[in-house]
Formats: structure tokens, sequence, C-alpha cells
């Protein structure tokens, strides 16, 4: 665009976006906006003295750009993103065009208490702070939308919404990018797989938010969560979690099912805890502790393990039941950590073997009587030499206890054998 010399009117549909290194200007003439125009970042716009604008719509002024009015100006006045803080209120709606460019830079904040709607595939690129109390829709139903937050900035949802609204749509959070979901809902329903995508060195820290359904977590990458995630639904993981902090998955009896690059990491000081849910194709360490001082704790979970599975690091905290199926497969205890079967708990390994096989030969502590271990069909397994004491042993079915090294089982409080019972090896009754 150049100058308007004869006088122009944008029709009521009409939307106009002006892009890159350019200087438009109304000199003698006018120009009327009766629907949105676009001044984003680098772009300027002059009015010069002989020049008039009328803005019945909106007039966008992205951070970068430039306004500069040497004549007349009515209505509206442009709404501008060049200022430090950046609010959108409770009534008030925007739009980021298709083709548009909107960053926020890190000294600035911007505070979404209406509606922000981002079709933009060139992205919202966020470097400072931004918070939602209401809505932000990444795409519509005909254009996909790109966010990216990236270092350092970070995206707050308090009580908002981030929602992708069309398949290809996508939020990235890049290597030292924050998302922070402390009482706000991740929407990807309507988003492709990978429609949050946390890069390597990028946080999804959902605190107190809504379970944000399937995301795409990069090696390196980091997901929290502070409090608890609550499954509404069944949930298929073929990324890795990391949990950094205190976690908590409620499952309501919905099942998780790995894929083949599913996994769970709970990283140093950090604790997870399963409740109430159903873990399917379980296999080698997908769930992890990478560092003694990190726990894991089980509480009425139905564990599936579809190949052999090893503990390495960390606690184990077990509460309520912990049934261990999986035909001919078996559950390695390996961490030189404590395996604590609480009070009213029961390990429940079935059809499989579990074996100790840790250098520390009395980890598994049984707190009293009501700690038990039913084997059903299964086998209780000492690689290396492993002492039970104070709880209750019961065998289902065919029950075997077998020592390869000693397996010490006389100051269990009892033994019950429903069924048959088989010692082999080195066992001691």
């Amino acid at each position: 665009m150049g100058s308007i010399t004869d006088g122009y009117q944008a029709p009521g549909t009409s939307l106009i976006s002006i892009f890159g290194e350019i200087i438009p200007n109304i000199s003698s003439g006018a120009m009327t906006i009766d629907s949105t125009m676009v001044l984003p970042s680098y772009a300027t716009f002059t009015i010069t003295e002989n020049g008039t604008l009328t803005n019945n719509g909106k007039f966008i002024i992205f951070p970068g750009g430039s306004f500069i009015n040497n004549g007349t100006f009515f209505g509206n006045e442009p709404r501008d993103f060049n200022i430090t803080n950046i609010n959108i209120e409770p009534n008030e709606s925007l739009t980021i065009p298709i083709g548009a460019t909107f960053n926020l830079f890190d000294y600035q904040t911007f505070n979404v208490n209406g509606f922000l709607q981002n079709l933009s595939g060139s992205s919202i690129n966020i470097y400072g702070n931004s918070y939602t109390y209401s809505l932000i829709e990444n795409g519509n139903g005909s254009n996909p939308g790109t966010i990216n937050i990236e270092y350092p900035g970070s995206l707050y949802l308090l009580s908002g919404t981030l929602t992708n609204n069309h398949a290809d749509s996508i939020v990235n959070v890049k290597q030292g990018g924050n998302l922070y979901n402390y009482y706000g809902t991740v929407n990807l329903n309507v988003g492709g797989q990978d429609s949050l995508d946390i890069k390597t060195g990028g946080k999804f820290d959902n605190v107190r938010g809504n379970n944000p359904g399937s995301f795409t977590i990069a090696t390196g990458g980091n997901f929290s969560d502070s409090n608890e995630i609550i499954l509404d639904k069944n949930l298929d993981i073929d990324y890795t979690w990391t949990i950094t902090e205190v976690a908590v998955i409620n499952g309501n009896g919905k099942i998780i099912t790995f894929g083949t690059n599913g996994a769970i990491v709970i990283e140093k000081d950090a604790s997870l805890l399963l409740d109430d849910l159903i873990i399917n194709d379980v296999s080698g360490n997908k769930i992890r502790c990478t560092d003694n001082n990190s726990t894991l704790s089980i509480h009425n979970v139905t564990w599936i393990q579809d190949s052999d599975y090893s503990y390495t690091k960390g606690k184990i905290y077990v509460s309520g039941k912990w049934s261990i199926q999986g035909k001919d497969t078996t559950f390695t205890y390996e961490s030189d950590q404590s395996f604590t079967i609480t009070h009213n708990t029961t390990l429940h390994p079935e059809l499989t073997t579990f074996t100790y096989n840790s250098d520390t030969n009395n980890l598994h502590t049984l707190i009293d009587k009501t700690s038990q271990i039913h084997l059903e069909d299964a086998t209780l397994l000492a690689s290396k030499a492993c002492i039970l004491a104070n709880g209750t042993l019961k065998t289902i079915g065919l029950g075997t206890l077998q020592g390869d090294a000693t397996l010490n089982l006389q100051n269990l409080n009892k033994i019950f054998v429903v069924g048959a019972m088989q010692r082999i090896g080195d066992v001691i009754i």
C-alpha cells in the first residue's frame, strides 16, 4: 500500500493487513475502517498533515509497529500493543488474523480477560508473561493457529481455557518456555495428536488444572503436576511424562496404555502417586525413577505387563491393593531403597514372577500382619537374599516360593495356603 490521495473506504467485510518494512501513508485523502486493519511488527502507518483516518472498526498495532498521526483521526482509538501492560477486558474480543505475527516481548505482560482468537499460522510468540482468566482459542473451524512459548516467556491459565479449535493448530512450549495450568483447562480434544508439543527444555506444569489429554514431550522436556491429574477418559501414552515435583494421577478406574515410546519418569526428589487406575503394556522400565531420592506410590492399581519389567532406583510405597498381572512375565525389584507394604495393603502378583534382586536383603517392609502378599498362581523369587517379616503371606492356586539365594520367611506373622504351595531352593519358613 502506498499513499492515499483521493480517499478510500474499507468495506464492512474487509480485512487490511500491512506487513513488512513498508511505510503506507494518507497524504491528502481520507480512509475509513469499517472492519479490521492490522499493523504488525516493523510496519509504519503515517497520516500526514492533510490526511484523515476514521476508525469505525478495529485498528490494531502490534508490538514493533508504528502509527504516526500528523493529520486527523476520528473514531475508536487504535488498539496499541506496544505498551508494557496489555489488557483484553472481559467484554472485549481480539482476533490475530491470518498471516499476522504477534510478538509479546520479554518486557511485556498480556492479560486476557476477554476472548483472544488466533488464526495466524505465522504465530503468537510469547517472550513475556501472558495470563488468561477467560478464553484463548487457537484456530477456528477453517484456519489453524500456532502459539509459540519462547524463552523466557510463560503462559499462565488462571481459571481460563486454552483450546485448539482446528486439527492442525499447535501450541509449542520451546526451550526455556513455560506453560502453567493453575486453575484452568487445556482442551486438546479438537486438536491433532501433537497439538501441544513440549520441546526439549520446555516445561508444562499442570498444577491444579484438568487432565490435558494427549500431548507430546520431547526428550528433555518437563511435565509436572504439583497436585493432581484427574482422568475422565482412558489415556494412551506414547511419549515421556517427566515428573519434577509432587504428582498424583487419579485414574477414576480409567486405563492408561503405554505405546512403544511411552514412559513416566520421576526425577530426583520428586514423587508420583498412581491412584485407582489400570495400567496396560508395562515393560522394561517404562515407569521409573532417575534417582534414589525419588518415590513411586501405588494405591489400588491393576498393573498389566506385556513383558518383563525392572524397577532399578527409588522407593516404592504400596497402599490399598496392587495387582501385578501378565502371564509368564517377571517384575524385578533391583533398587537399594525401601519397598513398603503399608497397613491393610495387599501386593497381589497373579500368573507372574515377583523377583527380589537387590544387594540389600531387608528392603521389603511389611508394616504389620495386615500387610499382605498374595501369590495367585504366581512365584516369589529371591535372586538375592531376602528377609520378610511382620506381615502375612497367602498363596492362591499354586504359589511358588523360590530361593536362588536365601528367601527367609520365618518371621512372618502368618502363612495361608489356599490350594497348593511349592518350595524351590533355599527357602526358610
